[in-house]
Formats: structure tokens, C-alpha cells, sequence
């Protein structure tokens, strides 16, 4: 190769070369000014996890407490005390639900999927926190409830709340959001596991369940009716479904 030609190679690299860092750099600082530019959005639906993580723990933990506070006429509304802790727990999480609507775009490849999985396994706790709330109301006295406990979705969500606390620890500092005394998932289901010893009316393997006379099985789903040994089942005894979606 002549001189000429070599020379002209070089300035073709050295252009080439000083083109990519010109494209890094601007697209480094375009990048810059999106986070930046979402930052305060990203923030309000971190808070709202937050707040939604905090809500819906406390009403699994509330769940499992059969000691009930008086009410005006001296008798225990158990149903009513429990379902405040869900109905805070319900209302945390639809305006969740709305603050990401309105503020999707905010949503990087990072806390999208964090956010989606979040969203899913919430709701999944919270129905299955919605069946088992009927065990403190004494027209469901004479049912077991047939179900496999909320333990994966509360394990979930506590692996999703230690991602974002990695970038958003500020947030899962607040006291105003965030309970002193929020129970670990751990602490939650070993209270569940107390609870179901305890009351005698808890079983969370179908599979395993046995009929019990004076009793009926009360499932929260058809997959636990399908594990359930239906031969097993004395003559005339009823089994309900609570969801069949």
C-alpha cells in the first residue's frame, strides 16, 4: 500500500473511531436526561409499591390473629375488624395500579418487569387473603378451608422489595410509608402455620386433607379441588369452591 493510501486508512479509522465516541457520549447523555427526566415518576410508583408491600402484609398478618376487639354491643365483629387491614391493602393497590397506568413510560427495562410481577403476584395474595377472611365470619363455622396458603406470593414480593431497595432504599426508609413493625415473610408464615395448628380449621395440602364429619370442605380454586381425593368423601358431603376463574 503507498503512503497515499495507507494515510487515507488512518483518517478513515481516526473519523470512524471519533464518530463512535461522539455516538457514545450523546447517547450516554440522551440516556442521562431520560432517567433524569423520569426520575420524580419512577419514584412515585416506588413509593406506591411501597406502601402496597407494607398494606398487604399487615392484612396477611392481621389475618391469622383470632383475638378480636370488642365492639359497641360487647361482641366481637370479627369480620368487619379484619377486613379494614384488606380493604387499606385493596385501596394501596388499585392506586398502584393507577399510578402506573398514568406514568408507564416511566417504566424502564429494568423496573418493568419488577413492576409487572409485583402487580401480578399483589393481586394474587390479596384474592387469596379475600377467601380466607370468611374463616372469622361464624356462617362459615362448619367449613375447612382446603387451600395452599399465599406462600409464594408473599415470597415474591419480598424478593421484588429487595431488588428495589437496591435503587431506592430512600423510599423503604421512610417512616411514613414503611411499618417498624412489619412482619418479614418469614414471621408471616410461620403465624399462618401456628394459626392452622391452633384453629384446626386451616389445611394448605389438599392432597392430604381428610373429610371430617360435621365438616365441608371450603376450596379457594378448581386446582385445589383437583388434588383434593374426592373418593375419600363421605355420602352427602358438600364441596364449595370459592373461585372458579
Amino acid at each position: 500500500m503507498s503512503d497515499f493510501g495507507f494515510n487515507l486508512l488512518s483518517e478513515a479509522i481516526g473519523v470512524s473511531a471519533e464518530l463512535v465516541i461522539v455516538y457514545l457520549i450523546v447517547n450516554y447523555l440522551l440516556e442521562r436526561k431520560e432517567r433524569t427526566k423520569w426520575a420524580p415518576a419512577r419514584k412515585i410508583i416506588v413509593s406506591n409499591i411501597a406502601k402496597t408491600y407494607c398494606t398487604s402484609y399487615h392484612a396477611a398478618t392481621q389475618l391469622v390473629n383470632f383475638e378480636y376487639k370488642k365492639s359497641d354491643h360487647n361482641e366481637p365483629d370479627k369480620v368487619k375488624g379484619k377486613s379494614i387491614y384488606f380493604k387499606i391493602a385493596i385501596h394501596d393497590f388499585q392506586k398502584l395500579n393507577k399510578t402506573v397506568e398514568l406514568n408507564n413510560a416511566a417504566l424502564d427495562s429494568n423496573l418493568m418487569p419488577i413492576v409487572s410481577e409485583f402487580l401480578e403476584s399483589s393481586e394474587n395474595l390479596l384474592k387469596k387473603l379475600k377467601y380466607y377472611i370468611q374463616i372469622h365470619n361464624d356462617e362459615f363455622a362448619s367449613k375447612d378451608f382446603v387451600s395452599e396458603p399465599p406462600f409464594l406470593e408473599l415470597e415474591t414480593i419480598e424478593n421484588l422489595v429487595s431488588k428495589l431497595k437496591e435503587n431506592y432504599c430512600d423510599v423503604f426508609k421512610d417512616k411514613r410509608i414503611v411499618f417498624d413493625y412489619l412482619k418479614t415473610c418469614d414471621e408471616i408464615k410461620e403465624a399462618w402455620k401456628r394459626a392452622a395448628g391452633n384453629t384446626d380449621r386451616m389445611f394448605f395440602e389438599p392432597s392430604r386433607y381428610q373429610y371430617r364429619k360435621g365438616k365441608s370442605p371450603f376450596l379457594y380454586d378448581l386446582d385445589n379441588l383437583r388434588k383434593l381425593h374426592v373418593t375419600d368423601a363421605e355420602h352427602g358431603v358438600q364441596v364449595e369452591v370459592y373461585s372458579t376463574y
